[in-house]
């Protein structure tokens, strides 16, 4: 189980945190995506300018954005409009940040 603290918050996720924040915890991050047929797969992105690229089977570029203690992130792949939102976050034993996102239909 990811960390929940006494405000709900989960992770190191913090209110008001800033895009770079998210970027900034850990050169590798570690995603468990969800996709729209509930498929869990693991996805690790790397941080190269504040931006989150995918290493895994994903393929994509997204850019990470913080809104109060909820990430969320636009897939950046011409035509692609999924949205995806974390909804936990925390850390693995090797120190990566861990967000688990799930897809919806929802258009940045």
């Amino acid at each position: 189980m990811v960390p929940i603290d006494a405000d709900g918050n989960v992770g190191p996720v913090r209110p008001n945190a800033k895009n770079t924040d998210i970027a900034a915890v850990a050169h590798t991050i570690r995603v468990y995506y969800i996709d729209a047929k509930n498929t869990v797969k693991e996805v690790c992105w790397s941080n190269r300018n504040n931006q989150l690229w995918s290493t895994g089977d994903l393929g994509k570029k997204i850019f990470a954005v913080v809104e109060g203690s909820s990430i969320s992130a636009n897939v950046a792949e011409e035509g692609d409009k999924d949205y995806l939102k974390v909804f936990c976050s925390g850390r693995d034993t090797d120190g990566h940040l861990m967000c688990l996102f799930r897809q919806t239909n929802h258009q940045v």
